[in-house]
């Protein structure tokens, strides 16, 4: 008897296994929406500024597939073309996770900066906008 049962008992457990794995949604790799804010107070295209020139960059971004989440937004900063430099990283704390806003204000300076927004969802896929201050 205890010969029969334990065959049919992994059987059974390989069976359910399939079943469970085959009934997974596919996630389609579909990146999250982000783009520049184009309100006033905003730059939202490549712009030239005087030294010393207060200025606003916001993104908005938001989920493109149901189901997923957003994880981080990433801010980086090339100058004078050089390479990106992370200047500031966030969590994107749970209630935003759908569809999460940011606004950072910066000064411009006598030099070429390039400000590049990074999105991430839960499956580490980006998409990304930039706008450069000369």
């Amino acid at each position: 008897m205890k010969k029969t049962i334990f065959p049919v008992v992994i059987g059974a457990t390989m069976m359910g296994l399939l079943m469970n794995l085959a009934s997974c949604e596919k996630d389609k790799g579909t990146p999250p929406t982000i783009s520049l804010i184009s309100a006033p107070g905003y730059i939202s295209k490549d712009t030239t500024l005087s030294a010393g020139t207060p200025f606003l960059i916001g993104v908005n971004s938001a989920l493109a597939e149901e189901g997923d989440v957003l994880k981080t937004m990433n801010l980086s900063l090339s100058v004078n073309g050089g390479a990106d430099s992370t200047i500031e990283n966030v969590n994107i704390p749970s209630a935003y996770q759908s569809v999460y806003t940011q606004t950072d204000s910066f000064t411009a300076v006598s030099t070429k900066e390039k400000f590049t927004y990074t999105v991430t969802n839960r499956d580490g896929i980006t998409n990304s906008v930039n706008v450069t201050i000369n």
